[in-house]
């Protein structure tokens, strides 16, 4: 897959010009794609970094940014945060690895324990899939009754590990995927996620993957897969105003 086309969906999401991800520095933009986001997305490519914030801050970010080095190792540093933030920040999700499919003609060969699943039909293994000990793992993977693919892998009768995918914005499909922990190490997250990245090429989507890049082994089994790094990137959810420091 050419770059050209996740370039693209990133700079459609910060609402500026494909050559804009081309170059370095810093760059602070008002949210585009995540308008209605209460916080900050933090986004690193290479040598540079881009700061989408809400429309109101866009100025006070900007001559802070002016103030300090940032650098790849410090990008998301507590420190710089808190700098940028002050104490306003709720919660902090990542830093993240988002990466994107680059094999779409690639043979995916898929495990006869892998099949397509439906969420009502299915919900009683799913339930007790999702009570398997990962509250966060579980949530963090997208998977509900409004996926628009779903996959398990079969193992005694029970399924221990899903695979989703979700259409967004008409050309772009977002995969996820959760193993029981008690079957983690065993192929199923790999043989799952390539029975839904298998059906979203075979639509000509552009394919998504973001997992915590503390989370290693999700990213081995993304790199396997053929999907390949794109950025890192960070959420920061801000207070409501009204709980914020004056």
């Amino acid at each position: 897959m050419k770059t050209e086309r996740v370039d693209n969906y990133w700079s459609n999401f910060f609402g500026f010009e494909r050559d804009e991800l081309r170059g370095t520095g810093i760059i602070v933009v008002p949210h585009n794609y995540l308008e209605v986001y209460n916080g900050a997305w933090i986004f690193k490519r290479k040598n540079q970094l881009i700061l989408s914030v809400p429309q109101g801050i866009v100025n006070q970010i900007k001559d802070k940014v002016k103030k300090i080095k940032l650098e790849s190792n410090n990008v998301f540093s507590e420190s710089n945060l808190e700098y940028l933030f002050e104490k306003n920040i709720e919660k902090i999700i990542g830093p993240t690895y988002q990466g994107y499919y680059d094999d779409p003609d690639a043979e995916l060969q898929i495990s006869k324990e892998v099949d397509k699943i439906n969420f009502e039909k299915h919900y009683k293994l799913i339930e007790s899939l999702s009570k398997s000990g990962d509250e966060e793992g579980w949530a963090n993977s997208g998977i509900n009754k409004r996926n628009d693919g779903l996959f398990g892998y079969f193992y005694e009768n029970k399924i221990e590990s899903i695979a989703c995918y979700n259409i967004i914005r008409g050309d772009v499909g977002f995969v996820g995927v959760y193993t029981n922990p008690n079957f983690r190490g065993m192929g199923f997250s790999y043989e799952v996620l390539k029975k839904a990245v298998r059906e979203l090429s075979t639509k000509d989507k552009l394919i998504r993957y973001q997992t915590l890049i503390s989370n290693k082994p999700s990213i081995r089994i993304a790199n396997k897969i053929g999907f390949k790094e794109y950025a890192n990137n960070m959420a920061i959810r801000l207070k409501k105003k009204k709980d914020r420091s004056q």
